[in-house]
């Protein structure tokens, strides 16, 4: 009878070893499953995958591959890009702003005006509206344009 017992405490020991065992490799399972919901809900931050930031070399690759649609210009501080109507500029480096007579041009990337006298952002899209809105060089800047242009150097 007491060996019978011994056995008995043995396996209830055993019982709950595999109980506490269960119930640790649930937590572990259950904690990594929450951090794996945290990680998918920081994919909606901007970085993430679906919002990821740009790189430079994908720019540079898709500018590339836009090559034979914009033309490259590269103009010096003090010169002036005079647009056709409906042109498109891109600024890659350097510092830019809008001049000339007319109201401004459109940022497609924000989707509002930028006035004469006003910056342009680099890497942001705009389309020229009138032919008397010029684009004049802060800096040495390089451009990407799609339409008819002249340049004027300084």
């Amino acid at each position: 009878m007491e060996e019978h017992m011994k056995n008995l405490g043995e396996r209830r020991m055993h019982w709950r070893r595999l109980l506490v065992m269960i119930a640790v490799v649930a937590i572990i399972a259950g904690g990594a499953f929450a951090g794996g919901v945290r990680v998918g809900a920081a994919d909606q931050t901007p970085g993430g995958v679906s919002d990821p930031l740009v790189s430079k070399s994908y720019l540079d690759k898709r500018l590339g591959e836009l090559s034979g649609v914009m033309t490259r210009v590269d103009f010096s501080k003090g010169s002036t890009l005079q647009l056709l109507s409906g042109s498109t500029v891109v600024i890659y480096s350097g510092n830019a702003s809008v001049s000339g007579s007319g109201v401004g041009c459109m940022d497609l990337t924000l989707g509002e005006l930028t006035p004469v006298g006003n910056s342009l952002a680099k890497y942001h899209s705009y389309v020229i509206a009138e032919e008397s809105t010029t684009i004049t060089a802060s800096s040495d800047v390089i451009i990407f344009v799609t339409g008819t242009y002249s340049l004027k150097s300084e």
